[in-house]
């Protein structure tokens, strides 16, 4: 089996400290496979240091880019990081997360209200109990009250429920009509 490769920490030639992490460690890190990684180290100028050697915080900084969707402004060669400022690690994390409060704010504002929610559902709920209601007719129970053969039983119900399925399939795509055009809710904001 083959063994992980440590995190190395070397200097370059300008004396900056740098952590170098292969593919498979990048792609880790990332949450990515190793062959995306290449691909963005081929066509989206994912910073390296050679064919399988990346700078950690090179990476950080072009991940922390790329979500922010700004373009990549290349880290002044000798200069570390800024004391008292944010590690590459956290820049990213501050970066994923305003991306997913961002992508949430979004959706938000594409969701149904709560309260027309509930309404619709209430909508479905009666149109399935109703179905039911109407299915178990007392002809139908009285029919399977007194058969005895559990096959005509069966049958018997699933007649029945092909029937109400039908029946519901029909009601429901109706009200889906009323909910695309508003009607469904008319009244809703009063309740």
């Amino acid at each position: 089996m083959k063994q992980k490769r440590e995190k190395t920490k070397v200097d370059l030639p300008d004396g900056r400290p740098v952590h170098v992490m292969n593919t498979s460690e990048i792609g880790e890190m990332l949450g990515i496979a190793a062959r995306t990684v290449r691909e963005l180290r081929q066509h989206h100028d994912l910073p390296a240091l050679g064919r399988d050697s990346f700078d950690a915080r090179e990476v950080f900084r072009w991940a922390v880019a790329a979500i922010k969707g700004a373009p990549r402004a290349p880290a002044e060669a000798g200069k570390p990081t800024e004391p008292g400022g944010l590690s590459p690690r956290d820049e990213l994390a501050v970066a994923m997360r305003l991306k997913v409060e961002t992508e949430t704010q979004q959706m938000r504002a594409r969701l149904l209200p709560a309260s027309l929610a509930l309404r619709s559902m209430d909508q479905v709920a009666e149109i399935i109990l109703d179905e039911f209601a109407r299915m178990m007719t007392p002809g139908l129970v009285a029919q399977i009250v007194a058969e005895t053969n559990p096959d005509k039983i069966q049958n018997m119900l699933l007649t029945a429920s092909r029937i109400s399925r039908t029946e519901i399939a029909r009601r429901m795509l109706e009200l889906s009509g009323r909910t695309a055009s508003g009607e469904a809710f008319d009244g809703a904001d009063e309740a």
